[in-house]
């Protein structure tokens, strides 16, 4: 069994009204880690699906948005392999951004104490920590889950690692 490990960070936006920075340190984030942004999910006003889109053709449309003033709800950011099948499963690495948290999950065996901290970097660039963990969970769990209801009794392989301070 893979395990992921997540930084999870609740507290209050810095700038709720930021978030084109963000999705571009995001894809910088990517890049440097040797990751392609592929996809993303955005509720907002505008998106109102559930599912995952290509970053090709609808990233136009989210900057645009944005740049009309719409702030939203939540995005994330996916590194999809070609021959997906499940996002919620299959991604390299993920970084989520609601009104109320910011995590990012990737695979255990691709983290290095450089990584971590350019993660912790962009999660603390944009968010006041209240609450803060570092944690894994299997790669057949939704760590999210966990980041949007902060119960881990919602997660059968949920272990905590340390606080984010």
């Amino acid at each position: 069994m893979k395990q992921r490990i997540s930084y999870t960070i609740w507290g209050i936006e810095k700038d709720s009204s930021n978030w084109i920075n963000w999705y571009f340190d995001v894809q910088q984030l990517f890049a440097s880690f040797g990751y392609d942004l592929t996809h993303i999910g955005i509720t907002s006003g505008t998106f109102q699906s559930n599912k995952i889109l290509t970053v090709s053709r609808n990233e136009k449309k989210l900057l645009k948005a944005i740049q009309g003033g719409e702030i939203p709800h939540c995005i994330e950011c996916y590194s999809l392999k070609s021959d997906y099948k499940i996002a919620m499963f299959d991604y390299k690495i993920l970084c989520i951004r609601s009104d109320f948290y910011i995590t990012t999950v990737i695979n255990d065996s691709d983290l290095t104490e450089n990584k971590e901290h350019k993660i912790l970097e962009l999660e603390k660039k944009y968010f006041n920590i209240e609450k803060g963990e570092v944690y894994y969970t299997s790669d057949k769990e939704v760590p999210m889950i966990y980041a949007d209801t902060k119960d881990s009794g919602n997660l059968e392989t949920y272990k905590f690692i340390r606080n984010i301070s």
